[in-house]
């Protein structure tokens, strides 16, 4: 995905709750990556 790169440099930066990381993966999983790319 295109998204994954961004992410990875936001939660970097940014501190996120797991639990938001674990709805966000979620997400990323309902939605697919054909979204994304």
């Amino acid at each position: 995905c295109h998204g994954e790169a961004k992410d990875k440099v936001l939660m970097g930066k940014v501190r996120v709750p797991e639990t938001l990381l674990i709805d966000l993966k979620k997400a990323k999983e309902k939605i697919g990556c054909s979204t994304l790319a």
